[in-house]
């Protein structure tokens, strides 16, 4: 079935397409909602959500405007960050870092495995990851991340700022040993 039909009959409440929806996208949307989670079972909730938003809202969805996954991309994100705001509160981080740049050896990226970077990047803290995410992966603006998070945009400039720093600072660890003998492990920090 075309993924015309499949929203079509989205819209009009057919069980058959709405099982349909899920299966062909779910590992798709999964993928998106792992990066702002920090283990399996809660980017399955947060896919979970963002069903249930995408099909209260599909309705409102236009076929002849914009990518479909696309929408349903930004759903999850906007639901995982909606989950995550209702369990915690942000802490305005201080623009005071003075912590001076790392260098990163090229050899760093190629001990790296994509899985061991998305380990990386899910080990940071909440707010740095979240930003980081929706900047760097979704190609949201500052202003846009500003809005959605609520914080000033000075603050996702710092968060951002901070995550890439520790990000370095990992990759760099990575650059300077033998990870397949190091007892000392920066993805368990």
């Amino acid at each position: 079935m075309e993924e015309r039909d499949i929203i079509l009959g989205c819209k009009k409440k057919d069980k058959d397409c709405q099982e349909l929806l899920v299966k062909r996208y779910s590992d798709v949307l999964l993928s998106v909602s792992y990066r702002y989670s920090r283990d399996l079972q809660e980017a399955k909730d947060y896919v979970q959500d963002a069903f249930i938003i995408i099909f209260s809202e599909i309705k409102d969805f236009r076929l002849d405007e914009g990518s479909f996954e696309g929408w349903m991309k930004r759903i999850v994100a906007r639901a995982a960050i909606k989950k995550y705001k209702r369990k915690r509160t942000f802490s305005e981080l201080s623009m005071n870092d003075h912590t001076k740049d790392v260098s990163i050896q090229a050899r760093a990226y190629d001990r790296l495995k994509v899985d061991e970077v998305l380990e990386l990047i899910r080990n940071l803290p909440e707010g740095f990851r979240e930003v980081l995410n929706l900047h760097v992966l979704e190609g949201y603006s500052f202003s846009e991340i500003s809005h959605m998070l609520n914080i000033s945009e000075s603050s996702v400039r710092s968060r951002l700022s901070r995550a890439r720093k520790s990000l370095l600072k990992k990759f760099e660890y990575f650059s300077s040993y033998d990870t397949n003998r190091v007892s000392h492990n920066p993805l368990e920090e």
